[in-house]
């Protein structure tokens, strides 16, 4: 049995899933218990927008290609990339002759100027699971502190005497909540939405995509949109204040993992071996990489060698590729076995 419980003391927010902390936010502009307001914490906010094209020399094993334009609109520029080759440590890549591209990186800014918040799994692109937060030093007797740090409210808990609730909802193993605007969002085994107020644990919109929710989705506070992936490859953009879905993408193929928001793109893998770069404007595929096995675990963003999209394939190797293209960087064997399938 799945519950959520959230407990809140002078601005932690901890959220706890089948009885384990699985993420914390601090409001960085909140008083302390001693009157002083904590210095504030940068937030990251990572925006892609390069422009870059490859030509190839006689391909010794051929590179995913990406199908359509790069993502557009240049924030900032980081040094060019080095012009060597690319190589993989599997097989050898064609020759790549690269031109000039721009990418922003994650730009740290102040909390007073930023959505403060846990948007995806990790609580940021680079899935560190850490936000910076100032917390009181613990004082008085025990008994004073048990009354500040107390459960505020359970949802989808247990009943009175202990069992499931005939509602209950069967959360996977995977999913956990992420936060913005002041609601939590959350899907379940039947494939639904959940979207509850964070102070009170209120229900607030529920919204069915049709197929199983196996991971985390994302919230963008530039949209006002959250983002989430269903097992029966549905990719839907929902309005983070009432549910309504306002756009979508099918990708073809499950989708298990968790959604990765990057600037204005998202990047989702599939049961079929396919990584979409998807606009959250139009919710269009710019770019889709093929890794020839299967994508069941998520992705993460990583600012080093000019920016990287990472994530771990069933053909035992973690690939890593450009986020304004789709190209492959490096691809590097590692030491797993091939997931089990997953129960249904």
């Amino acid at each position: 049995m799945h519950d959520l419980r959230l407990t809140i003391r002078s601005g932690l927010l901890l959220i706890v899933l089948m009885g384990f902390v699985v993420s914390g936010l601090g409001s960085c502009t909140e008083q302390s218990s001693a009157g002083v307001a904590p210095t504030p914490q940068p937030t990251i906010v990572p925006v892609i927008s390069p422009a870059r094209t490859n030509t190839a020399g006689p391909p010794t094993q051929a590179e995913p290609t990406p199908v359509a334009t790069a993502i557009p609109t240049a924030a900032a520029t980081v040094p060019t990339p080095s012009t060597a080759p690319e190589t993989d440590p599997v097989a050898p890549n064609p020759t790549v002759a690269e031109t000039p591209y721009q990418l922003s990186l994650p730009t740290i800014v102040s909390a007073a100027t930023a959505s403060t918040g846990w948007h995806q799994l990790g609580g940021n692109p680079q899935r560190t699971h850490f936000v910076g937060a100032g917390l009181p030093a613990p004082t008085g007797p025990m008994s004073a502190r048990n009354a500040d740090w107390r459960v505020l409210w359970i949802w989808n808990g247990s009943t009175a005497g202990g069992g499931p609730s005939g509602d209950h909802r069967s959360l996977p193993d995977s999913v956990a909540p992420i936060f913005g605007a002041g609601r939590l969002y959350v899907g379940d085994e039947t494939g639904t939405v959940w979207a509850l107020d964070a102070t009170t644990g209120a229900v607030l919109w529920e919204q069915n995509l049709g197929g199983r929710i196996l991971n985390s989705g994302a919230y963008d506070p530039n949209t006002q949109a959250v983002y989430f992936a269903a097992e029966n490859g549905r990719l839907a953009k929902l309005r983070a204040a009432d549910g309504e879905i306002v756009g979508e993408f099918s990708a073809g193929s499950a989708i298990e993992g968790a959604v990765l928001l990057v600037g204005d793109h998202v990047f989702v893998g599939t049961a079929d071996g396919q990584l979409f770069a998807v606009a959250v404007a139009s919710m269009t595929p710019t770019w889709t990489y093929d890794a020839g096995a299967a994508i069941y675990g998520s992705t993460a963003f990583a600012s080093t060698g000019g920016g990287l999209i990472i994530f771990p394939a069933e053909d035992g190797s973690v690939h890593a590729v450009r986020p304004a293209t789709g190209a492959r960087a490096w691809r590097t064997p590692i030491n797993a076995a091939v997931r089990p399938d997953r129960p249904t």
